[in-house]
């Protein structure tokens, strides 16, 4: 696949990129003009401060060991604008759309050894040869229906598809349906055609998980939960070649459906339209709720440290 990445040898002269008094910079981070004497040279993280101007860190990955295959100074394994830095985890590929919303996320993730943990699960290095996960954000519209969030796994199946459609003379009102599903599934990835393609021959297969902007206006914590709703109850079921036993066994297993009969009744036409039921509804005792726990005390830990750096 082709590398569209702006490397950082790419210098823009005379450009500055953040406001007067803002404190913060690239992917979030708190600024450090002082060092090179350079509006947003350097970027303070939670363990180390990095130079923005070269794409490295001044001090050794705390986690250095656990991934000997990377530089203990790189950052984002080098690709520094496709990537967000998980400090000590592996990459995470994101769309230009993801940008919107991809900082927040992190600062969740960085907050929970656990949320860390499930991240590091699907992107581990030994598994890049095989697989892409890609995430992004969708508009109204963009996507039939009402859904906070989609899974769609091999990507390269819609491009396919679509190009089949393009080929016939007369297409059915369904057929045209599908090909405008597909374009804007292949819109989302932030990828041409071509791309898609020449990754999968290259034996990479494309999973992609895409957020709607609309659950992401509604607050960090249900955009959050829903990310991770993706993730587990979709993403690593795909991942992990699962093939369901009966209809919607994705949601109805996440929300621990059975055990829970006041949610089983309240709930069970939308479970079993592929709906998920609001978060505050979610059962403590089910994985959606456990994950919940946690979104919710690496929310607090993080918003308790943003308030100790303003009295500072």
């Amino acid at each position: 696949m082709q590398n569209l990445t702006p490397q950082f040898s790419e210098t823009f002269e005379n450009t500055q990129f953040y406001a007067r008094g803002y404190g913060f910079g690239f992917q979030g981070q708190e600024a450090e003009n002082e060092i090179a004497g350079q509006t947003g040279s350097h970027s303070f993280f939670k363990y180390r401060i990095s130079d923005n101007r070269i794409g490295r860190f001044f001090a050794v990955d705390p986690l250095a060991a656990k991934y000997p295959w990377n530089s203990p100074y790189a950052f984002s394994e080098n690709s520094t604008i496709a990537f967000v830095e998980l400090e000590g985890l592996e990459k995470l590929i994101y769309s230009f759309r993801f940008l919107h919303w991809g900082y927040s996320i992190r600062t969740v993730v960085e907050n929970s050894e656990t949320l860390k943990s499930k991240i590091d699960e699907i992107s581990k290095k030994e598994k890049e040869s095989t697989q892409i996960v890609l995430f992004t954000t969708f508009y109204k519209g963009e996507y039939k229906g009402n859904a906070n969030g989609i899974t769609v796994e091999s990507l390269h199946n819609y491009v396919q598809q679509s190009r089949e459609l393009r080929d016939k003379k007369y297409k059915t009102e369904d057929e045209m349906e599908i090909l405008h599903k597909n374009d804007n599934l292949i819109k989302m990835s932030g990828m041409t055609e071509d791309e898609i393609m020449e990754t999968y021959e290259n034996g990479q297969t494309i999973f992609m998980v895409a957020i709607s902007m609309n659950r992401i206006k509604q607050g960090l914590r249900e955009s959050t939960a829903t990310f991770f709703h993706e993730i587990e109850a979709h993403l690593m079921r795909e991942l992990a070649g699962k093939k369901e036993t009966e209809p919607n066994k994705d949601h109805i297993d996440y929300f621990n459906f059975y055990e829970n009969l006041k949610f089983f009744n309240e709930y069970f036409d939308a479970i079993n339209s592929g709906k998920s039921p609001p978060i505050e509804d979610i059962p403590k005792n089910s994985p959606a709720g456990k994950t919940l726990k946690v979104i919710d005390a690496a929310i607090k830990k993080y918003e308790e440290h943003k308030k100790k750096s303003k009295i500072q």
